[in-house]
């Protein structure tokens, strides 16, 4: 009897059958004992009623501006995907007796010049500030000092470097840039800094810590000895069989020996436990400032016992071809000396790659100071010790480059005199970048925000702060004290606060608040509360359910 003849003869049981069972089953009433509901089930119950209950009271006080309202992406920074940092404020190395300032900054919106339809927006549309500075010299005699005004931004960001006034005269400045990375509290590593940063409270921290004092240190350059290994005269053309024609340098290293660091090569492949090496580089195919590309292997220590120059069809490694190569040429020099060279070229390349060709953009960098700030990451991570810090996944310079280039706070330097019983104006004019997101429902606010202090050892009476150029905006949020429907485009700043924001959106073509649908922002502890109300809401409806069960 196989399983269909089975189903058949049950299809075929007698309906008579089946009426005397349910005849018996009226007979007889089981009668079965109540267990008890156990304990956990009213625990449950009330857990979920008490996350029900607190989520959405805080849900509803989080929305309508109670228990904590964040008041807007720029205050805590987070909220935005990218926070551009606040403007900081003007100081000095050291308090100067007899100093005191006044500061009034202006938002300008100016470019904010179109109105915003359905489908568009918010970019990186321009706000120009004016951040300016009165210093009142209450003594008998002429103060002279250096003032430091810090701004956020990376080193090739040359047209966010603020342009300084004094008396209504521009003047040179000099340019230092502050760490990247710090120390960890427990001396085990090294964390990025500004890079990382996306609160103003952590600018207010990081700027807390000498930060200043670390920016004007100098930053010696390692002299120590060094053989350098540098491919030049690269050649191989791509065709169908070579795809991305490759040159590796291959050798045979004991590790234990020797350190080696490497720039411009693309990849490395080998077994380090072993000592066995591959570092290989596309071959340049097009006719661009970095067609003559060098790559270098930088030996510390002894130096190679072999190496050979190989082609390969493509970066796998796995196909060698003819008709390629590379000319190499071995010298010793200190690291200083390679140091600069790799950072010349990288800038140079960097500048190419950024912006098409040096008409556009140029770093305005100093090559000692680049090589310094680099200089200064290789020790602070150990890259030549015995023992690396494991921050960057290998030991290519060009990484090390690259993070040296990274966001940070840049000083910028210059000296003044302020007359006897007198007084002395300072103006900083700058392009800001907003703080904004790139996806989502909040692409309808751009955020910008300032601090008070952070730092600064100017003694300030007063600060104000104004917007202006507003006929195409709206605001969204702040807590400056403006009203633009009532004309109160200007506000004195409370000293006792540290942090000031204003989020921004654009008009429409109607004069219209635009703005996203659905973008409407939500804190971090508004999302908190969401999930504590649907966790309660979830477990409520399981106790139910399995209550209902049991009856």
């Amino acid at each position: 009897m196989n399983r269909n003849d089975i189903v058949d003869s049950l299809g075929r049981i007698d309906e008579e059958m089946i009426n005397e069972v349910d005849e018996v089953r009226g007979r007889y009433k089981v009668i079965e004992k109540k267990k008890p509901s156990p304990a956990w089930r009213k625990i449950t119950a009330l857990a979920a009623c008490l996350l029900l209950v607190v989520g959405g009271v805080g849900h509803f006080f989080s929305i309508h501006g109670g228990m904590g309202s964040s008041g807007g992406g720029s205050q805590s920074g987070e909220e935005y995907m990218y926070y551009a940092g606040p403007v900081l404020p003007l100081t000095t190395a050291e308090e100067i007796p007899g100093i005191r300032a006044e500061r009034h900054i202006n938002y300008d919106f100016s470019d904010y010049d179109s109105y915003m339809t359905e489908n568009s927006e918010l970019g990186n549309e321009l706000c120009r500030v004016s951040d300016k500075y009165v210093l009142t010299n209450d003594s008998k005699d002429d103060v002279t000092f250096d003032l430091y005004y810090p701004f956020v931004a990376a080193l090739a960001d040359s047209d966010l470097v603020p342009e300084v006034k004094v008396a209504g005269e521009s003047v040179e400045t000099i340019l230092r840039a502050g760490p990247v990375s710090e120390k960890l509290a427990d001396d085990s590593d090294y964390r990025t800094l500004i890079s990382d940063i996306y609160s103003w409270e952590d600018f207010r921290n990081v700027l807390d810590r000498e930060y200043l004092e670390k920016a004007l240190a100098d930053h010696p350059i390692p002299d120590e000895k060094v053989i350098v290994y540098e491919l030049y005269d690269m050649y191989g053309d791509e065709s169908d069989e070579a795809e991305a024609p490759t040159i590796a340098i291959e050798f045979t290293s004991d590790l234990a020996n020797r350190k080696v660091l490497s720039y411009g090569f693309n990849g490395w492949e080998g077994d380090s436990v072993k000592g066995i090496n591959n570092y290989n580089v596309f071959v340049p195919q097009y006719e661009w400032p970095g067609h003559e590309a060098k790559a270098y292997l930088i030996v510390i220590g002894e130096d190679l016992d072999d190496y050979q120059i190989k082609a390969y069809t493509d970066g796998g490694l796995g196909k060698e071809m003819d008709n390629a190569g590379a000319k190499v040429k071995r010298y010793e020099c200190t690291f200083g000396d390679i140091l600069k060279i790799t950072c010349a070229e990288f800038l140079e390349s960097y500048i190419y790659m950024d912006y098409g060709n040096n008409e556009h953009g140029s770093l305005d960098i100093d090559l000692e100071e680049f090589a310094g700030l680099v200089s200064e990451i290789i020790d602070d991570y150990g890259l030549l010790s015995d023992s690396p810090s494991d921050y960057f996944d290998t030991e290519d310079l060009t990484e090390v480059y690259g993070s040296a280039l990274g966001v940070r706070v840049i000083y910028q330097c210059f000296s003044v005199t302020v007359p006897a019983e007198g007084s002395l104006e300072i103006s900083l004019d700058m392009v800001k970048l907003p703080s904004r997101d790139f996806k989502g429902n909040d692409l309808a606010r751009n955020g910008y925000d300032m601090l008070t202090k952070a730092g600064s050892k100017l003694l300030f009476d007063s600060q104000t702060a104004s917007v202006s150029g507003t006929e195409y905006i709206y605001i969204i949020d702040q807590n400056f004290g403006f009203d633009l429907g009532k004309g109160v485009n200007e506000a004195a700043l409370d000293p006792g606060t540290e942090h000031y924001f204003i989020d921004i959106g654009r008009l429409g073509e109607g004069g219209e608040p635009m703005t996203v649908p659905g973008g409407v922002r939500r804190s971090p502890m508004v999302m908190v509360f969401n999930i504590m109300f649907f966790a309660g809401l979830i477990g409520l409806i399981a106790a139910v359910f399995s209550s209902l069960r049991k009856i």
